[in-house]
């Protein structure tokens, strides 16, 4: 019996030197997505902007697009645009600079094909996907794993986002699915530089 005592009492001095292993935990799974009935093939939307000249930069600085026409909004007119004999828009001021990040940089025509071709290598595995119904995060995240795209599950549809680069531009393609429609959308990134808005915003 006093062997027996002996041997636990020398596993439990044991296992307490033992070094501990952290368990890294599991990621949430995505929320449950939507299966609806689908009939036909899916509709397909997409806008693409016009793209702008580029602006010739100083030596040494990346050449930049000139901002998209009617890309200010309204209270954030920039000096100049006041017309003669009006009164400035009361707004707070830095108004303009608060509100800089909602304006999309607008791209050049190297841009706009980028986006254009990076349209014709995901369509052909979204299409399936939506004419079986399926809008759940999952599928989608899969097939765009290798253009590393940003999957998030919405309500009734499912958010994808993912860059593509021109130069030294970069090229948003957004885009959603929902019942029996894909929607994609090509754009210059936000004023901070993303492709998707910031939740914080």
């Amino acid at each position: 019996m006093g062997r027996v005592l002996g041997a636990l009492v020398g596993v439990l001095l044991c296992a307490a030197c033992a070094p501990t292993v952290e368990v890294v935990p599991t990621p949430p799974p995505d929320p449950p997505g939507l299966t609806v009935a689908v009939s036909g093939p899916c509709e397909v939307k997409q806008q693409v902007p016009e793209p702008v000249a580029e602006t010739p930069a100083p030596s040494g600085q990346p050449t930049v697009g000139n901002p998209a026409p009617g890309n200010t909004a309204p209270g954030n007119a920039a000096p100049g645009d006041v017309a003669p004999g009006r009164a400035a828009p009361d707004v707070a001021p830095h108004n303009a600079e608060n509100n800089a990040w909602k304006h999309r940089r607008s791209l050049p025509a190297a841009g706009v094909q980028a986006g254009r071709d990076l349209i014709t290598r995901v369509l052909p595995v979204l299409e399936p996907i939506c004419a079986s119904g399926d809008l759940s995060a999952g599928p989608v995240r899969k097939a765009l794993a290798e253009h590393r795209a940003y999957v998030e599950q919405r309500p009734t549809l499912v958010f994808f986002s993912m860059e593509t680069r021109a130069g030294e531009r970069v090229a948003c393609l957004n885009g959603d699915m929902s019942a029996g429609v894909i929607r994609l959308f090509v754009e210059g990134t936000t004023g901070e530089g993303s492709c998707i808005e910031p939740v914080s915003h």
